[in-house]
């Protein structure tokens, strides 16, 4: 979704970046405000495709749950009410 929106909004970042630059450009342009949370996740998304130890799985759900989601409503918000 921050891809789709950026492209909209002119941001050419979005259209050919890495998911990291796309989080950077998102950042610079105000819709999130969080860098370093936003590269967390997106780490995290990364870890958990090869998790086999579940512990460390457990981890990664426990933190979603705990920062990832309300990461994700705030985005919500924010696209709400300045990008669309």
């Amino acid at each position: 979704m921050i891809k789709a929106v950026l492209e909209i909004h002119g941001y050419a970042e979005g259209a050919t970046g890495s998911p990291k630059a796309i989080l950077k450009t998102a950042y610079q342009a105000g819709m999130i405000k969080d860098e370093e949370l936003w590269i967390h996740a997106l780490q995290e998304r990364n870890n958990v495709t090869h998790s086999y130890n579940q512990e460390i799985a457990l981890s990664i759900v426990r933190r979603a749950k705990e920062q990832f989601y309300p990461m994700f409503c705030g985005l919500k918000d924010e696209i709400e009410r300045n990008w669309l």
